[in-house]
């Protein structure tokens, strides 16, 4: 018995209060470290939905600005102006709408970009004053807003037109 005694003595290790301890302060830890590592999940999730807005609302205002600059003419045949959609006739005589339908801008009944909430087209004379007249067309400024969950943003471009 007082060998047994001597050779439990010389065994390493932990008792069952020790490894309690450990298991509670690993829990508190837990706790404290938890809500961070959510949060910062949630900054990367609205980080990167922001991201794919900007990227798409670039794309579209990329392409909207480059067919707007290349309108053949701002006759009536060439440019059909509307407060939220725009039909024109391009250089390279290539018909090209943009309307806004179930939340999606199109370009000839493509998506361009989702989420969009709002489109608008506003055309301006030589003197920037709001005109109605296709041949007074100058300039045209187009705006959409796209909208992500519970972020949102407007997009805005003011085109010369160049064969005006």
């Amino acid at each position: 018995s007082v060998k047994l005694k001597q050779w439990m003595r010389k065994i390493k290790g932990f008792t069952l209060l020790e490894m309690v301890i450990v298991i509670v302060v690993l829990g508190i830890v837990a706790s404290i470290a938890a809500p961070m590592i959510y949060t910062a999940a949630q900054a990367s999730q609205a980080q990167s939905r922001l991201s794919d807005i900007l990227g798409q609302a670039r794309s579209a205002m990329i392409r909207m600005s480059r067919d707007l600059r290349n309108i053949r003419s701002t006759d009536a045949s060439d440019l059909v102006m509307g407060a939220s959609s725009l039909s024109l006739i391009d250089v390279n005589t290539d018909a090209i709408a943009y309307t806004l339908s179930s939340g999606n801008l199109l370009r000839n009944g493509q998506i361009l970009a989702q989420g969009v909430s709002n489109l608008s087209f506003t055309y301006y004379d030589a003197n920037a004053a709001v005109t109605a007249v296709n041949a007074n067309v100058r300039y045209i400024k187009f705006s959409f807003t796209v909208t992500r969950n519970t972020i949102s943003e407007t997009f805005y471009n003011l085109i010369y037109v160049r064969n005006a």
